[in-house]
């Protein structure tokens, strides 16, 4: 069944349609979706790609311009200041 699968892949890269992870999942739904209920359809399922993970970066993982730009800002949000029309507002803690 693998070949099979890795056929149509080469295929569809050679048609110039996409073949990637997301693609494949999209195809493991519909291929599982109508085992059991297509007469002689394989009773196989197919496995699913995972989801990528989420991109987690480190506070240090920024440049340092940008965090010392992020912690002046911060900073100065805690400070009261005034509005365009002079009225105080106060810091957030």
């Amino acid at each position: 069944m693998g070949r099979v699968v890795e056929r149509f892949m080469a295929y569809r890269v050679q048609a110039g349609q996409p073949a990637n992870d997301a693609f494949r999942r999209l195809m493991a739904r519909a291929w599982n979706a109508n085992a059991g209920m297509v007469r002689g359809w394989p009773a196989r399922r197919l496995m699913e790609p995972p989801l990528k993970a989420a991109v987690e970066v480190t506070w240090e993982g920024f440049p340092e311009g940008l965090r010392r730009d992020v912690d002046r800002y911060v900073d100065g949000l805690t400070r009261v200041r005034r509005s365009r029309t002079g009225q105080r507002i106060r810091g957030m803690h």
